[in-house]
């Protein structure tokens, strides 16, 4: 299914998020970025843009063993999943224009196999919060309440 293009910046377009196979709005696995959208008063909507990322997906990507990797990071009390915060390049050279997907704070999102709240944190940032799948809405990304 096609996603909907909701705004088009010269380096970005910003699309709705992507539904899978059973209709669950998802944030797509990492490589893809996602967006945040901030109103600025001198020149309106701006992108936040953010990777989102996992324990699982860093240590096969670094081909170390994900189970130990969760366990090791379980053990530590770090996050097992997160969107990291991307940083913003100003160039004078010209690139294709990026395709990247829309999420929204209070909403609730498939990654990697479970459903997560995308919450706000200070400074622009975003956390994923795991919350009972029978709480995410199959066609929607609202949490029950």
């Amino acid at each position: 299914m096609a996603c909907m293009k909701l705004y088009d910046f010269p380096a970005y377009a910003i699309y709705e998020s992507p539904t899978d196979y059973k209709g669950r709005r998802v944030i797509p696995a990492r490589g893809a970025k996602v967006a945040l959208m901030k109103n600025s008063a001198k020149y309106g909507p701006m992108p936040i843009l953010f990777t989102p990322c996992s324990v699982a997906q860093y240590a096969i990507e670094n081909n170390e063993c994900p189970m130990e990797a969760v366990e090791k990071a379980k053990a530590k009390g770090h996050p097992l999943y997160w969107l990291g915060q991307n940083s913003v390049t100003i160039s004078a050279t010209k690139r294709a224009q990026q395709e990247v997907y829309l999420v929204e704070v209070g909403k609730a999102y498939w990654f990697q196999g479970k459903c997560f709240k995308v919450e706000a944190r200070p400074n622009d940032n975003l956390a994923l919060v795991e919350v009972d799948p029978a709480e995410c809405k199959v066609y929607g990304a609202d949490v029950a309440a």
